[in-house]
């Protein structure tokens, strides 16, 4: 296992790939951060526990410098983050709820219809006809159509340019990714690990032209930093998973088996109940669906995030001894490999969900993700 987490690291830095990083800024802005982080660290081991935090003129705290760490890492992220995918996934989210108030404006016009005269009256030119309200529907399906096909082509654009990292997903996982509430948190995670793959090949490249040792510190601290921001935004997720998705989707569950228990009752005595028993039953087929999806990720995740933390430790360790001026070339020159074997890594479940219940996982998803 040692050998394989080694084998792992030594191909984050000296990967093959001919990946490029998307921007020079991500690299400019982590190089900026990376002296503020490490000084950070370097001060954490020596500080003093939060207990003695009140007591005057005692310096900073373990807390205090850890908040300051975390802050730095969330900054890291962000740029692993700016990335084309992530906004594209934006506009999808924009678009779907564009549609959103577009079908409760077609509701409204339906609404409307019911009392709206057949004809628009000439002494009530502001009275809206039911021909009037028609056209308006008419109009507002076709805006919602139009937005429902840029979806579609801009998850195609999400699919191209994960596939061009080497990233292979198929159609129905790309949609999973962006309809489920844990899903916007897992492209997150595969985007991230795409640039922190770019990443370290360009600083591979970049030491490999320096002699300087300080300066290869550096590259070697802002690779540092990128991983252990990766690390802890898979902590953050799985943190999510476990005290929000999860225990948020058991409550739902709980309260429709109540309710189905409620109207089968009543079903049996009336039987114009039946079709709420059907729908309340076909909540509870998704709930346990989208219920064992998150688990899967979670599994998923936990794997990841033990090879994560096994290839941080050995980065801190080696970014300690290049800082104790040993050469970086000789703790890293053994082995030469690729970040394959990471990206291959299973990062979603591998049956995406029925097409026929994407109405109900678009429910639960946007209950799961209230605040």
């Amino acid at each position: 296992m040692k050998k394989q987490i080694f084998t792992l690291v030594v191909s984050l830095l000296f990967a093959t790939s001919g990946t490029l990083l998307a921007k020079n800024d991500m690299l400019n802005d982590l190089y900026n951060l990376v002296d503020k982080y490490t000084t950070a660290r370097d001060k954490l081991p020596k500080a003093k526990d939060s207990f003695w935090s009140f007591v005057p003129f005692t310096g900073e705290d373990k807390k205090d410098i850890q908040n300051d760490i975390n802050s730095f890492l969330d900054k890291a992220l962000a740029e692993l983050l700016d990335d084309s995918a992530i906004k594209t996934k934006n506009e999808i989210n924009e678009l779907e709820e564009e549609n959103k108030s577009l079908t409760e404006k077609i509701a409204k016009y339906e609404m409307e219809k019911s009392s709206a005269p057949s004809s628009s009256s000439k002494l009530k030119f502001w009275e809206k006809s039911t021909g009037d309200l028609d056209d308006n529907i008419r109009s507002t399906q076709r805006k919602i159509d139009d937005n429902n096909a840029k979806i579609r082509s801009k998850r195609r654009d999400i699919k191209a340019d994960l596939a061009r990292a080497k990233i292979d997903l198929t159609d129905d996982q790309i949609k999973t990714l962006l309809i489920t509430v844990s899903g916007q948190d897992q492209l997150d995670a595969i985007v991230a690990l795409k640039n922190l793959y770019a990443l370290t090949d360009a600083l591979k490249k970049l030491m490999a032209n320096s002699n300087n040792l300080t300066i290869n510190k550096k590259y070697y601290g802002v690779f540092l930093l990128a991983t252990e921001a990766h690390q802890r935004q898979l902590v953050l997720f799985i943190s999510r998973l476990n005290n929000q998705y999860l225990p948020k989707l058991k409550a739902l569950k709980e309260e429709n088996q109540a309710l189905l228990a409620k109207t089968r009752r009543l079903a049996e005595g009336n039987r114009i109940y039946q079709s709420n028993v059907e729908a309340q039953e076909i909540t509870n087929i998704v709930a346990d669906k989208y219920r064992d999806l998150l688990i899967n990720q979670r599994g998923n995740l936990e794997n990841r995030l033990e090879t994560i933390t096994e290839i941080l430790k050995y980065v801190e360790n080696t970014y300690r001894t290049v800082s104790l001026a040993s050469s970086l070339a000789t703790s890293m020159e053994d082995g030469i490999n690729t970040l394959q074997a990471l990206l291959e890594m299973p990062i979603i479940p591998p049956v995406a969900f029925e097409n026929n219940l994407e109405a109900t996982f678009l429910e639960l998803s946007a209950k799961l993700s209230e605040k």
